[in-house]
């Protein structure tokens, strides 16, 4: 159970670390559609790049975003003694 001086700061750090995922996503999300249309001249295997980029590189990148940011949110978590009894 989390102490409840340790729980600003805990809240402190799950929102920086949401905020930096959620940017990053959204960021390069961004990227890949400014970028697509350019990208599309490069047909390797008959496939856009651009095309395969959005349809399945953001799919990925999104699997691996939440992989991560679960591994982080455990450090924290175990720093400030948030930790799940399973």
């Amino acid at each position: 159970m989390i102490e409840n001086e340790q729980r600003p700061a805990h809240w402190r750090e799950t929102f920086a670390l949401m905020v930096a995922i959620i940017g990053a996503l959204v960021g390069g999300t961004v990227v890949l559609v400014l970028f697509a249309v350019p990208l599309d001249a490069f047909t390797p295997l008959g496939f856009p790049i651009g095309f395969y980029a959005l349809a399945q590189g953001a799919l990925i990148v999104c699997v691996i975003a939440a992989f991560w940011f679960a591994n982080r949110q455990e450090r924290i978590d175990r720093r400030h003694g948030a930790m799940e009894d399973v």
